[in-house]
């Protein structure tokens, strides 16, 4: 910094050009070498949100009965959409804001698998209402597919899985 006379009795003082250029170039080195590494922990972030969300969905669905008379228990079926998603897991406990920039996970897909009391396996959408012939169904699994909001990524969950992972907790 160079201090400099300016008329009678008064000085000035300033920064020359030189180093304002230099402390701008070692700003812009800076952000380049830091500005990738914070989308990355972003996505990263992101992930690990849905994949907390998604796991406490299943979780909470083993606890329903997909083959019960009454519809409050009947999850995962009748979740088709985002909105439905959203009602769901806020009833089990996951909490969901009901805002979407604030949802770490869109609803992709829901399928079912029903085995039924003839023998017959029947694959349909999560918002289909299972009718076998023959009785109620043996057995009823399902797949949901979330996407990481923002994000290409998906996360997903199923019956099967939230069962092994209550049978590995209890042993």
């Amino acid at each position: 910094m160079r201090t400099r006379k300016a008329g009678l009795n008064s000085k000035q003082s300033g920064f020359t050009l030189i180093e304002l250029v230099i402390v701008v170039a070692l700003i812009a080195i800076l952000t380049t070498l830091v500005l990738p590494n914070v989308a990355h922990y972003r996505h990263k972030a992101a992930i690990a949100a849905a994949q907390g969300t998604a796991h406490c969905l299943e979780t909470g669905l083993s606890g329903f009965n997909p083959q019960s008379s009454d519809p409050v228990e009947r999850y995962p079926i009748g979740i088709s959409d985002q909105s439905s998603l959203v009602n769901a897991a806020n009833q089990i406990g996951c909490k969901m804001s009901t805002f979407a920039a604030y949802q770490p996970v869109d609803w992709w897909g829901c399928q079912t698998t029903i085995l039924c009391p003839d023998g017959s396996v029947i694959r349909t959408a999560c918002n289909v209402d299972p009718i076998c012939t023959g009785g109620p169904p043996h057995k009823v699994d399902y797949d949901m597919t979330l996407r990481v909001h923002g994000y290409p990524d998906t996360v997903t969950i199923s019956s099967v899985n939230a069962t092994e992972t209550l049978l590995s907790t209890v042993r």
